[in-house]
């Protein structure tokens, strides 16, 4: 039997994308409708109807066929040759055509309806096309049900139709999926690309053990030749290679509680890459859900893989966090003490360890213990050439970083503000590291005149930095002295990042007069003025220039209405730019995520946000507000799912770690919890959120 003849990928996996897209979420009867006139999948259907497959075609036929085929293959290699829209169009229709010709001569030729199914999306476009070359894929099938060329073009088009990795899934493509990619494995055991597609269907479904099954075939998969399909599909987040099989398989044996096989399959993976952060998060949740004699052997497990990588710091935490845990607090820090001392050649990595340790004693209260710990680290680079402002730049940000946040932790501003102060004179005197760190100081003390004071000094040094003048204008603002913030916005105000949240950290624009009416609307909501707030967002408006900006200016009117409690008048104004713009991500974000706030419907909220992420599927406010929907409606494992995507592509988020650390607290893992809390804890500035957060970890 010939084998399936492909069309390059370029073509099949581009127009099948695009052209499905609009279906996505939708289900319509299969087979789909019939069109006028009669489609060739159809014309095709009626010959084959009239045929005796079971029987050989008179030689003759079969001669024609083959020789089509090849024809048919002749075209197709000349549209990787030539270089015109115009060569490639007429070469693919002329493939199409001899393909034609082959199955009208032997209706028993499975490989010509394959072939024809994947032509045919190259010269054809939009929906019909994909369901035309679905229904040629399946005419192959009722002649020869392994070919596997129809069965991967179904399995790929039915999964792309199913929604994985974007939304709900959809039936009747789920289930078509699945049968049809199950056919591809049983005819090459070793195809990674099905068995990856598989495993991500079991893991949606909840099927464990299929899971499991799938991701462990994967990772002995063979390494795949063409990934555009899967790469089209999932993006970023997932790649078709034994290592993104072994985290998940990682993943999938700790929701299993199969702790100690997923200590063992993370501990390899973080071995080869010490600073693979998805792997050390799973890592440190099934250590934290090991206990008794499970936890024994993990500590063992976990000892022999830092003796083989004494860098590890990250393999290192663990183990000292594991043995915290059963009572070992001293042999926790000795784990780092020992390892730090195996490094005598790499000062560097050596320091890294010892910082570890101070961050790992600060964790347990050891305040003056991680304060030495931070010492001894520069000690270690300062000893082998001393400290350069220059080189060694990143390492004083680092480690200074690390004893202002342990001063901060214990109530020590006095001591913190000496050590940035200390930091300031190992630095360039145009470096704002200790200025930066200072405003911060004195802002979280209260003492906010002395932080703008030091905010102007760096304005000297910096004229160009304008988020200083930002941050002025935000803390005079905190003063209630609003006015006067608004006073230096409307006398040559600049624009800055603005404040990291869901539903109201939607504008960085350019400085000009528009953004400044945008930052200026914020201090108002800020200050609680709402009816300014909305007067500042309508002037905005009427100085917006094209629909993008207007709906900009709608989005600030939005976040203030809701601020104010004005729910319906929010609401109506998002709805308002989703007329004009239906698949607006920030307007489907916002709407969902002020609903789910409100915990009013909730289900109605999760499909908006939905929709956002199938617009942008790796926003980390989009991926935040879904998981903050997953936990509101319960479903707390899809929300930590989400929520750990969303950190990882945003780790200076306070509210992405603040929801992280409550879908923790529910499900049990208090330790996890804590640690996601104290990040969000020194993300933040707002008084109540301060507040709120030190509530949460003295309980």
């Amino acid at each position: 039997m010939m084998r399936s003849i492909f069309l390059p990928s370029f073509f099949a996996l581009s127009f099948a994308l695009a052209a499905t897209a609009v279906t996505v979420g939708q289900a319509p009867p299969l087979p789909p409708p019939s069109a006028a006139p009669e489609r060739l999948s159809e014309r095709l259907a009626k010959r084959l109807q009239t045929a005796d497959v079971k029987k050989p075609a008179a030689r003759v036929d079969r001669e024609r066929a083959l020789a089509k085929m090849m024809e048919g293959q002749s075209f197709v290699w000349r549209i990787q040759r030539v270089r015109s829209q115009r060569e490639v169009s007429a070469a693919a229709s002329a493939a199409q055509q001899a393909y034609v010709e082959a199955a009208e001569a032997d209706p028993s030729m499975s490989e010509a309806y394959t072939a024809l199914a994947e032509i045919h999306l190259a010269v054809s476009s939009g929906d019909a096309a994909v369901n035309e070359a679905m229904a040629l894929a399946e005419l192959s099938l009722r002649v020869d049900a392994d070919n596997f060329g129809a069965r991967r073009l179904l399995a790929r088009l039915y999964t792309f139709k199913s929604g994985l990795g974007r939304t709900d899934l959809v039936e009747p493509y789920t289930t078509r999926s699945i049968e049809n990619w199950t056919a591809v494995t049983r005819l090459d055991p070793r195809n990674s690309e099905g068995w990856a597609v598989l495993s991500l269907f079991f893991e949606r479904q909840e099927r464990e053990k299929q899971q499991i099954d799938a991701l462990q075939k994967w990772i002995s998969s063979a390494p795949p030749i063409d990934t555009q399909f899967f790469s089209r599909l999932f993006g970023p987040q997932i790649e078709l290679t034994p290592e993104s099989a072994s985290l998940l398989l990682g993943r999938a044996f700790i929701r299993a509680g199969r702790m100690t096989e997923a200590i063992a399959v993370l501990s390899l993976i973080i071995a080869d890459d010490p600073e693979n952060v998805d792997a050390i998060g799973y890592l440190q949740e099934a250590v934290v859900g090991t206990s008794g004699d499970a936890a024994a052997e993990t500590v063992q497990s976990l000892q022999q893989a830092v003796f083989a990588n004494p860098s590890s710091a990250a393999l290192v935490g663990i183990l000292a966090e594991l043995m915290v845990r059963n009572g070992r607090y001293d042999d926790a820090v000795e784990v780092f003490t020992r390892a730090s001392q195996r490094l005598t050649e790499d000062p560097e990595a050596a320091a890294a360890l010892l910082i570890a340790r101070g961050q790992f004693q600060a964790r347990h209260n050891r305040y003056a213990d991680a304060i030495t710990s931070f010492e001894k680290a520069i000690d270690t680079v300062e000893a082998v050439d001393g400290l350069d402002a220059i080189r060694d730049r990143d390492f004083i940000h680092n480690v200074f970083d690390k004893i202002i946040g342990v001063y901060r932790s214990g109530n020590s501003m006095k001591e913190a503000q000496e050590a940035a102060e200390r930091a300031r004179n190992l630095l360039t005197p145009d470096d704002l590291f200790a200025d930066r760190h200072l405003i911060t100081l004195y802002r979280e003390s209260g003492r906010k005149e002395e932080a703008i004071a030091v905010i102007r000094q760096s304005r000297v040094k910096a004229p160009a930095d304008q988020g200083l003048m930002r941050l002025e204008a935000t803390i005079l603002s905190e003063m209630g002295s609003v006015d006067e913030a608004v006073a230096i916005m409307r006398n040559g105000g600049s624009p800055g990042r603005t404040e990291q949240g869901n539903a109201e950290g939607i504008i960085n624009p350019p400085r000009d007069a528009f953004s400044d009416q945008l930052f200026i609307s914020e201090l108002y909501t800020r200050a609680n003025r709402h009816k300014d707030a909305a007067d500042a967002a309508e002037a905005s408006y009427k100085l917006a220039r094209g629909q993008e900006r207007q709906q900009i200016a709608r989005l600030t009117l939005a976040t203030a209405q809701h601020r104010a409690g004005d729910h319906d008048g929010a609401e109506a104004t998002l709805r308002e730019i989703l007329k004009q713009s239906p698949r607006n991500p920030i307007a489907l974000n916002n709407l969902g995520y002020f609903l789910v706030e409100r915990e009013e419907r909730l289900e109605e909220a999760a499909e908006m946000i939905r929709k956002a992420l199938a617009v942008d599927p790796t926003n980390p406010s989009y991926l935040d507000s879904m998981g903050w929907a997953y936990f509101k409606l319960g479903k707390y494992a899809e929300a930590e799912r989400y929520l750990r995507d969303a950190a990882r592509y945003n780790s200076g988020s306070a509210t992405i770690h603040e929801h992280l650390g409550d879908v923790y607290a529910k499900q049990g893992k208090a330790d996890l919890a804590r640690t996601a809390w104290e990040r969000a804890l020194t993300l933040s500035h707002d008084e109540n959120d301060l507040k709120r957060l030190r509530a949460k970890l003295a309980k």
